[in-house]
């Protein structure tokens, strides 16, 4: 007898799958199939036995390796390039590796982070068009589908991202581990709108205040949280990539650099690194550390260029749809709401782009 089962989200939670399949097994169900497609497993009932399952994502798609096939794995389900291992073994003493998966479930993140991206500026241009007059029609069901869409496709963005930093703690470790140093005296706020823009200003700043007495603590946004002592001498640096891996935390980190902040909100990602060193030393600094700085000059000339082209195509849809009627003052309330609310964006995009324009004019002079 066989049984089917539906689980539409398995990739993401691989760790519960294997659990629930080692369940299924102790309980007489055993993996025969599987349907990466439609996102069923097959079972036939046999005598309940107990067994470990292990998933694989094997873009090669070769036999197992002869290390796992002597632990005692071996193939009880596969599809395309997923591979649904089983072992019987009491003690076993190697496992599949979950790197190839896991870099699929970050593809999949960076994917839906876009989707989402993509929708909401699609939703704020028809807004930005006009609302359609009259009953409700095929544009209102339009533009419904494409709310659902985005609400549908940011909600899985954070399962997968929640699914894939759990699954990277376990395998990496705490890699990307904030070293948070708890205040034990009085603390001091400041804000600073844009710092991100300037990473050498910011590293600058940060500087300064670490001499002045003022440690950096804690950062939320623009909130800087200083804890107030003796002035120390501390090395900040702002660093951006396209990209990070575990390797990159481990490298700074067994070099003596704290990690106060990493973020991966825009497409590109930052994090913000501390060293202490003695007065009357050279400052550390990242090897190659002008070359490091012309590679992220370009990121975020990159990243300013797309700011600006965006709010280029924003002023033409503007101008083309909404000039005639606010000549004439005949735009409606919510027009006008959605004028104040795009000026009001504009104008902190262009400083942005402004500001990152001239750190990159800066590290080209060095």
């Amino acid at each position: 007898m066989t049984m089917k089962k539906w689980r539409p989200l398995w990739s993401y939670d691989v760790e519960k799958t294997e659990h629930w399949l080692s369940e299924m097994a102790a309980e007489g169900q055993h993996l025969t199939a599987m349907n990466r497609l439609l996102r069923i497993f097959t079972f036939t009932h046999e005598d309940a036995k107990i067994t470990n399952y292990q998933i694989m994502y094997d873009k090669s798609e070769q036999p197992l390796p002869k290390g796992l096939e002597n632990a005692g794995w071996e193939v009880a389900a596969k599809d395309q390039r997923w591979k649904v291992l089983k072992n019987s073994f009491a003690d076993i003493t190697a496992f599949p590796s979950p790197e190839n998966r896991l870099k699929r479930n970050r593809v999949h993140q960076n994917v839906l982070s876009w989707m989402t991206r993509l929708l909401f500026f699609i939703i704020f241009f028809s807004l930005l068009m006009g609302v359609p007059d009259g009953e409700p029609n095929i544009y209102w069901l339009v533009g419904v589908i494409f709310i659902g869409l985005m609400i549908l496709a940011r909600v899985l963005f954070f399962y997968v991202s929640n699914k894939v930093e759990v699954a990277e703690k376990q395998f990496f470790g705490e890699y990307a581990h904030i070293d948070v140093i708890e205040p034990l005296g009085e603390t001091l706020v400041k804000w600073r709108l844009g710092w991100m823009e300037a990473p050498d200003r910011i590293g600058k700043w940060l500087t300064e205040m670490a001499a002045q007495g003022h440690v950096l603590i804690q950062i939320k946004g623009a909130r800087f949280i200083f804890e107030k002592g003796q002035p120390r001498q501390i090395a900040y640096i702002l660093d951006y990539h396209w990209t990070t891996s575990p390797a990159y935390f481990d490298m700074h980190k067994s070099a003596g650099w704290q990690l106060k902040l990493t973020n991966g909100l825009r497409f590109t990602k930052y994090s913000l690194w501390a060293q202490s060193y003695n007065k009357g030393d050279t400052p550390p600094q990242f090897t190659n550390s002008n070359q490091e700085n012309k590679a992220q000059s370009r990121i975020l000339l990159v990243t300013a260029a797309v700011d600006v082209l965006l709010v280029g195509a924003w002023i033409a849809i503007i101008f083309v749809k909404n000039y005639s009627a606010f000549q004439a003052g005949n735009l409606i309330s919510f027009e006008k709401v959605m004028l104040l609310v795009f000026t009001i964006l504009a104008v902190f995009i262009i400083i942005g782009a402004m500001r990152s324009l001239k750190y990159v004019i800066r590290m080209w002079k060095i």
